[in-house]
């Protein structure tokens, strides 16, 4: 009887996570951004919403994400994002370098 309920759980929970994914719900657990679960609506996004993307493998970052595990444990997973800038906008990137007891600490 045990057996059967736990099977029984397992396949609802399932049942359940499928049907709100398929809703567009995402669940964030990383602390790149707040935790928390988050809908995915259509339409265009404007500066300061959240967006989510997948890293194309073509991608210069894409390899160093996928050794970070940035893109999950198994493969490409969706980046969760706050959108910074929009066509026809100026982004200018910076290098910053930290020295930290003499040594070059962090790079962007």
């Amino acid at each position: 009887m045990r057996k059967l309920l736990l099977i029984s759980f397992i396949c609802h929970a399932a049942a359940v996570g499928f049907i709100v994914h398929e809703a567009g719900y995402r669940v964030n657990f990383t602390s790149s951004m707040p935790m928390g679960i988050y809908q995915i609506t259509p339409g265009t996004p404007s500066r300061g919403d959240f967006v989510s993307f997948n890293l194309d493998e073509s991608n210069p970052y894409f390899q160093i994400s996928l050794e970070r595990h940035y893109l999950g444990l198994n493969g490409n997973r969706p980046l969760l994002k706050v959108l910074a800038g929009q066509e026809r906008f100026k982004i200018t990137a910076h290098c910053i370098l930290a020295d930290v007891a003499g040594k070059d600490a962090h790079r962007r």
